[in-house]
């Protein structure tokens, strides 16, 4: 009896049922797949030779940090809409009037030279915070002038608070409310990138522990508590029990 000789299988061949795609349709998805990574590395090489992108980024950056203040400013009922710290020109009587509105993000020009010249400095704040790190920066050097006032007129959030915490005087209109939280930041990086960062917030969020303490004469674990659960807000009243500001008054600050 003849045995039919064994035969292999094909390499390719398909489970029943299942039909094999047609070697036009393999090669249309093969040139699909080719040429999505080809537009893709012509996008990016456009993109790395356009400088106007990555600026329309740090742009769009900036916007999201000043929406996330707006937001902030939104909950609490308030509209602060300029931005920025101005220093108003010439000192009367020798008074220096800096004005604290919208989001910190920069020392304003001629600070230095303002606190060396005037007698005194008188400092209005509407803002829902911004830069932590230029905050505490002015609100050291405004602690070294002896005759500071800080006068909060709706909002000092956040890093505008920790300002307000360098003048020597700190008056509170009625009406007005303090935000304070610990140090936060957007930040995309490695994982030592990142790892700097959260030992920075942290190293920052301990100094600003011990400067509330000190400012407002409070337990250091419970200006700690103040920072660690998220955002504490303090109406004019409440700010002043809790050490916040030492007067709630609508009167002139510079009487």
């Amino acid at each position: 009896m003849d045995v039919p000789a064994k035969q292999n299988p094909p390499h390719s061949a398909q489970p029943a049922g299942i039909a094999r795609p047609s070697r036009s349709r393999r090669a249309r998805h093969s040139q699909e797949l080719h040429g999505g990574h080809d537009r893709d590395c012509e996008w990016l090489a456009a993109y790395c030779q356009r400088p106007a992108l990555l600026e329309q980024d740090r742009l769009n950056s900036e916007a999201r940090r000043a929406a996330a203040a707006a937001a902030a400013v939104a909950q609490l009922g308030e509209a602060v809409t300029e931005a920025g710290v101005t220093i108003a020109a010439g000192f009367p009587d020798g008074t220096a009037r800096v004005s604290v509105r919208g989001e910190i993000l920069a020392l304003p020009d001629g600070w230095e030279r303002t606190l060396a010249k005037a007698a005194r400095v008188v400092v209005t704040i509407d803002s829902a915070g911004g830069d932590a790190a230029v905050a505490f920066r002015m609100a050291r050097e405004l602690w070294d002038h002896p005759a500071s006032v800080a006068v909060v007129g709706r909002l000092a959030g956040s890093a505008a608070c920790f300002l307000l915490q360098g003048a020597r005087r700190r008056l509170a209109r009625p009406g007005a409310r303090l935000l304070v939280h610990a140090p936060s930041t957007l930040l995309a990086g490695t994982a030592r990138t990142l790892a700097q960062a959260a030992r920075e917030l942290e190293a920052d969020t301990r100094k600003l522990t011990v400067w509330l303490a000190l400012r407002c004469r409070r337990p250091v674990r419970e200006t700690w508590n103040w920072l660690r659960k998220g955002d504490r807000v303090f109406d004019a009243e409440e700010a002043l029990r809790a050490g916040l500001t030492d007067e709630v008054t609508d009167a002139d600050p510079l009487k």
